[in-house]
């Protein structure tokens, strides 16, 4: 006789169940979708290099954003350095070494930083420049140098320094917390050791590195 009730045993144990939470008919497992971001390209391409040198692949997106395959975005920092979501620096120069069969192809010359001290380029077979560092460099407009690292290196000696106060800001890193004063020199922001600071629309500046910084004054 029906009466409603059905004796069940689970875990080693039993007890009774009422018939209106019973089915003879096995649930249906609900699928969950996976909602992805969609993204549509320009059809633009350019080939990146990480720091170890691996060539990465980017796309541009309709909205703006450089993505590469897996979706990680990049950010220019200047016409030949960019930042991944991950904070990784890249360069659209292929980084090389000295030991990559590179021969001279002229006499080194001496060129200068934003802050007056000097670096000697070197020509070099595959149509660059090298550093006594060995930092790649690229010929770029006005007779300036643009390095693999984001630097600048000039033909002719920087003007003098800006005067204090004169549009000089004080900066401190995200990241580390360390403290750093530029000086507004011909429309670029350069420490004293020269190393170049690029403003952003946020009011904060990324160095030549990467590395992000407040502006305290």
């Amino acid at each position: 006789q029906d009466i409603g009730w059905y004796q069940v045993s689970y875990d080693g144990k039993t007890g009774y169940v009422s018939a209106s939470f019973l089915s003879d008919t096995q649930p249906a497992v609900k699928e969950e979708k996976k909602t992805s971001e969609e993204v549509s390209y320009t059809g633009a391409v350019t080939t990146i290099y990480a720091q170890s040198g691996t060539a990465v692949s980017i796309y541009k997106g309709t909205d703006g954003i450089w993505r590469d395959k897996s979706g990680t975005k990049y950010t220019w920092l200047n016409d030949h350095m960019l930042q991944s979501e991950g904070g990784e620096a890249f360069t659209t120069y292929r980084p090389a070494s000295q030991d990559s069969g590179l021969k001279p192809t002229g006499e080194s010359f001496t060129v200068y930083r934003l802050n007056g001290t000097t670096e000697v380029l070197t020509p070099y077979s595959d149509g660059s420049y090298y550093s006594s560092g060995w930092i790649q460099y690229y010929s770029s407009e006005g007779g300036a140098y643009a390095g693999a690292d984001g630097s600048t290196l000039y033909s002719n000696p920087p003007a003098p320094n800006a005067p204090e106060g004169q549009d000089n800001h004080g900066l401190v890193s995200q990241g580390s917390g360390r403290p750093v004063q530029v000086a507004n020199l011909n429309g670029h922001y350069v420490d004293t050791a020269g190393v170049e600071y690029f403003p952003q629309g946020d009011g904060t500046f990324i160095d030549s590195n990467g590395d992000i910084f407040n502006q305290v004054w």
